[in-house]
């Protein structure tokens, strides 16, 4: 009985407040780049990637917790005027919240698109300029799975009991289909042992409705993010790749700040590790404050990259997940030539 009656309480916040949580925030930038930005789409050094992202989280609340956020992306680019690029992919994704008898999920579908514009190029050190405009279309959904959920008006007060049979009055839906658009803006400058890029996005620009109530209006609110990083050669051997991510959605503010450390090795030019850590700051009430702090592992092995995380809370969050911290894997594979006299240099994240 007690945990019909808190899932009573969790469906209730869902179905009278309006949806303002964060959307999902991978700590790794490179884990899911489409899903970053629709400027991120082509930013890879080949014609083809094809990539899956996976983060599992607050496994500590109870047996059967499930926060877990599932991606698959796939995304080509063409040579069109001169050193300029098209690239166009697809974004496959699927977020489950609550447990095994209880959950809310969010899907989505887009297809994303960038051109990226060739602004500069330095023969002799290899360094060129590029400034990319990305633009995403698709829809999302959001879906309710309450099993055998109950609503406080089902209490019989005469009997003292829960009558399941007594009418609810609520008018939920199961799920809710929409379109949405985001868009996004990369400048990058890259070289073969170094690399800077600046970057904004917008999502749900047209501000879907996805009220799981029939009758009612709830407008997702705008997400908007920032990214700046790069990549600083200490030797030909090792470098660091600083980022910086900033989320604001409404009221709320999310930053993902840290840096990895790569080793390349001279033999092998496109095999490397990567370790790294992260520090996720996201506000209250009280203020930004320091959630987790993730440590990463990265292998870039010819034509596969392999990213690991593993976030470690540290707020007083970490008291009700029972010290566990949340995991996140994802693999890329790049494959394909670009031609010989275009400049193009991605820088890596």
């Amino acid at each position: 009985m007690c945990k019909r009656i808190i899932y009573i309480l969790i469906l209730q916040l869902f179905i009278t407040t309006p949806f303002i949580a964060q959307d999902v925030v991978f700590t790794n930038l490179g884990s899911n780049p489409l899903y970053t930005s629709g400027a991120l789409t082509g930013s890879f050094n080949g014609k083809y990637r094809v990539g899956t992202g996976i983060r599992k989280q607050w496994i500590g609340i109870s047996k059967d917790a499930l926060y877990n956020t599932k991606s698959i992306f796939a995304d080509m680019k063409i040579n069109t005027v001169k050193n300029d690029f098209f690239s166009f992919g697809i974004l496959l994704m699927d977020d489950i919240s609550g447990s095994k008898r209880i959950k809310l999920g969010i899907a989505s579908g887009l297809l994303s698109m960038s051109y990226s514009k060739h602004l500069y190029n330095n023969k002799y050190t290899g360094q060129n300029q590029y400034l990319t405009f990305g633009f995403q279309v698709g829809y999302g959904k959001r879906y309710f799975d309450g099993g055998s959920y109950l609503f406080g008006v089902q209490f019989d007060k005469s009997k003292q009991q829960v009558d399941p049979d007594t009418p609810t009055g609520e008018s939920l839906l199961n799920s809710r289909l929409y379109p949405d658009i985001n868009t996004g803006l990369m400048y990058y400058i890259s070289g073969k042992y170094s690399s800077f890029y600046l970057g904004a996005n917008i999502k749900h620009i047209n501000k879907p409705n996805i009220s799981l109530l029939k009758d009612n209006i709830s407008d997702i609110y705008q997400l908007y993010t920032g990214i700046v990083g790069g990549e600083f050669s200490i030797n030909r051997n090792i470098s660091l790749l600083p980022s910086t991510i900033l989320n604001v959605q409404e009221s709320f503010l999310n930053i993902i700040i840290g840096s990895s450390l790569r080793y390349q090795y001279i033999s092998k030019e496109n095999n490397a590790f990567r370790i790294g850590v992260w520090a996720r700051l996201p506000n209250s009430i009280t203020g930004i404050f320091l959630e987790s702090i993730s440590f990463s592992t990265g292998f870039e092995f010819n034509q596969f990259e392999l990213n690991i995380n593993y976030d470690i809370t540290v707020s007083e969050l970490n008291n009700t997940i029972g010290h566990r911290g949340a995991f996140e894997l994802s693999l890329a594979y790049v494959w394909g030539d670009i031609p010989k006299n275009t400049p193009i240099n991605c820088p890596k994240f």
